[in-house]
């Protein structure tokens, strides 16, 4: 767990910065999370031979998307403090 008082902030134009795209990137993620959910019903609609093969698909997705929301998670911490 990070200790707050080891950590020197950066400047408040590059935190700014950040936050603008981080909020562009959260927008990217919503719709990308609604398309998710989208094929899951679309799978429910599926012809029962297909729906496996699908399945295995929509599960590797998931992963890398799960991975790729840790990943950016990580980077935003070392964006915004830095340790001193």
């Amino acid at each position: 767990m990070l200790d707050p008082s080891t950590l020197e902030f950066t400047s408040i134009g590059k935190l700014e910065k950040t936050v603008t795209r981080l909020r562009s990137e959260h927008d990217e993620v919503k719709d990308f999370r609604s398309k998710l959910e989208a094929c899951h019903q679309a799978r429910d609609t599926m012809p029962k031979d297909e729906v496996a093969a699908f399945t295995r698909w929509l599960t590797k997705v998931e992963s890398a998307y799960s991975s790729i929301l840790v990943s950016k998670a990580q980077s935003v911490l070392e964006l915004v403090v830095s340790p001193t």
